[in-house]
């Protein structure tokens, strides 16, 4: 039942939406009223086939990909890694990790295999992206004194595009 809660704070909160660029407001273009009830996973709007999805990626437009290639130092050669996708740098070129900007700025976090080399990020918005790799070697799962980490390497991603982006494990968090 929290589910149609929730469509029913969603439906009556239409009314407060903004008029932005192209944005009409108190309509939708999609009915999401029973759009959810089937899921695999009632916490989650997660569609692994896009044919179920009733707002597919095809319907949605300005969203990129940014493949991202990541070169190992020896340092990291056959470990796991982290990578992070932030709006704002998180380590330096010095090695100084922001704490402010890792508690606040990342928007993804995720796990690279020790035999993976590279990551395909989808559904990104237009807009500068900061994409740092580390080896979390106290395991606390951010960039922090005596991991090895890259330089958060910094991309603009444009609308309806798949951008490249290169990050190289090279340097120790001071």
């Amino acid at each position: 039942m929290a589910r149609k809660k929730d469509r029913v704070a969603v439906s009556n909160s239409k009314k407060n939406i903004g008029n932005g660029p192209n944005f009409r407001a108190g309509d939708s273009e999609i009915n999401f009223d029973t759009a959810f009830d089937d899921l695999i996973d009632p916490d989650s709007a997660l569609f692994l086939d896009e044919a179920l999805d009733p707002f597919p990626r095809s319907d949605h437009g300005y969203l990129s990909d940014i493949n991202v290639d990541i070169n190992r130092e020896s340092e990291a050669e056959n470990e796991n890694l982290f990578l992070y996708i932030s709006k704002e740098e998180l380590v330096s070129s010095t090695g100084i990790a922001n704490n402010l900007n890792i508690e606040n700025s990342v928007i993804r976090t995720i796990s690279i295999n020790s035999v993976e080399n590279n990551y395909l990020a989808t559904y990104l918005h237009p807009d500068e992206y900061y994409f740092t790799v580390f080896l979390d070697a106290d395991n606390n799962s951010f960039p922090s004194p005596g991991d090895f980490s890259s330089v958060s390497t910094s991309k603009t991603v444009n609308a309806e595009t798949i951008e490249n982006v290169e990050v190289t494990l090279s340097l120790t968090v001071q």
